[in-house]
């Protein structure tokens, strides 16, 4: 590597050592010392985050009543973490990790806010409570796992306590099942013989000459009627997801669907924060659809140059394309994998220290234009696959390939 490679400085803090290890050069012996895993890697491993050693199991799942109103502390991560997805942290500043463990004696429970998607000097108003559940402290270092729980409206100024701390009056928002439109169109003497609802849509084609009773006395034709029905939703939504996704892992339940798509669809930051706003699963279902039919690309956060295509996009973590990895630095990266990437270069050595993926060496990438961080390579010399990447989202504009440059949205 060049003096002038070695001296480039990349966002986020990942040239300096002492800020970054996720770009260290590693020399430590102790990789070759880590049992060699062998086969095809297990998509069980990034979702456990090893890299952060053993946390004690804080036990106990809190749910809030629909409408309530918490003063909660507020973290700030650059990143969105939906309901049942988790969120490491590391505080290894004295202060952040000080007020951390503070709250956390109180209670398990704080806020993740999200940046306006056109204010970035602003919160947007909707956020996901979080409840923490693994945590320890090393070194004086504050390593914990939570998870999303409930989504939240911020009803009050926020406060800050430090730069990514602060406190913040928040309402638990309802999530509202849509039930059927023809739920409430026909006598109870009518639903009791002609059903007209189920949950799966394939029940749905089996009835359906019972639901055109329940439609008769309207003018419009009944397969109108079922493309307002969850299952609907839910069915083409999973027809379109299998191109990209291992089914197995993604849930049949409309709310998790919904939120599922949120944390794991390759969308733009602004589509995400307007999706978790919605106050319905069938108004997010819907949004969801429409998003589904576009094709999407992956460009360099600075210059736009193509870095990845969502034909590359490949899956090697049960919960999905997307996941939340902390440095030991504290930054949080939402990073998305793929099986091919372009017009990058490679900066400094293979290292395993503090590996996302256990079992893979990483090296940093940055684009080949401008220089700007973009993600890591991971390479195995005896896993499968054995070379993919982990671009990291905050890096990167999506773009729609039908779409204009006015209509790109920055991470």
């Amino acid at each position: 590597m060049s003096d002038d490679e070695q001296n480039d400085e990349i966002e986020n803090g990942h040239i300096s050592s002492s800020l970054s290890p996720l770009y260290m050069v590693q020399n430590n012996s102790s990789d070759d010392d880590e049992v060699e895993l062998v086969g095809d890697f297990n998509i069980d491993l990034p979702t456990s985050h090893r890299y952060l050693g053993k946390l004690n199991n804080l036990g106990g799942y809190t749910l809030f009543d629909d409408g309530e109103i918490l003063n909660l502390l507020g973290i700030d991560t650059n990143t969105l973490v939906l309901p049942d997805f988790t969120l490491p942290l590391i505080f290894d500043n004295p202060h952040e990790g000080s007020v951390m463990q503070h709250f956390l004696k109180k209670s398990k429970v704080f806020v993740l806010l999200c940046t306006h998607y056109s204010k970035p000097s602003e919160f947007f108003e909707y956020g996901v409570i979080m409840e923490a559940f693994e945590t320890n402290v090393r070194d004086g270092i504050l390593s914990l796992k939570a998870r999303g729980r409930q989504r939240c409206q911020i009803i009050s100024e926020i406060k800050p306590l430090s730069e990514r701390l602060q406190t913040v009056l928040v309402k638990v928002l309802p999530e509202h099942m849509a039930t059927s439109p023809l739920a409430d169109t026909q006598l109870y003497t009518l639903k009791k013989k002609k059903p007209f609802f189920c949950e799966d849509y394939a029940d749905m084609k089996k009835i359906r000459k019972y639901r055109k009773y329940h439609v008769a006395q309207f003018t419009y034709p009944d397969w109108l009627y079922e493309e307002y029905e969850v299952c609907y939703f839910v069915k083409h939504i999973l027809e379109g997801l299998k191109k990209c996704f291992i089914m197995e892992f993604v849930p049949k339940d409309p709310l998790k669907l919904s939120y599922w798509f949120i944390q794991n669809y390759l969308l733009q930051y602004q589509e995400r924060l307007l999706l978790l706003q919605e106050s319905t699963v069938l108004s997010r279902l819907r949004l969801e659809m429409k998003y589904l039919k576009s094709n999407r690309i992956m460009m360099c956060h600075s210059c736009l140059q193509c870095i990845a295509e969502q034909q590359h996009i490949i899956v090697l973590s049960k919960d999905g394309i997307q996941n939340n990895f902390v440095n030991p630095s504290g930054h949080v990266f939402e990073t998305i994998t793929v099986s091919d990437a372009k017009n990058f270069r490679l900066v400094g050595r293979p290292s395993r220290q503090f590996s996302w993926f256990p079992g893979y060496a990483w090296t940093i990438m940055q684009c080949s234009q401008c220089k700007s961080h973009l993600g890591w390579k991971f390479t195995s010399y005896t896993l499968t696959p054995k070379v993919f990447y982990g671009l990291a989202i905050s890096c990167l504009v999506v773009r729609n390939e039908t779409g204009s440059r006015e209509d790109n949205v920055t991470f």
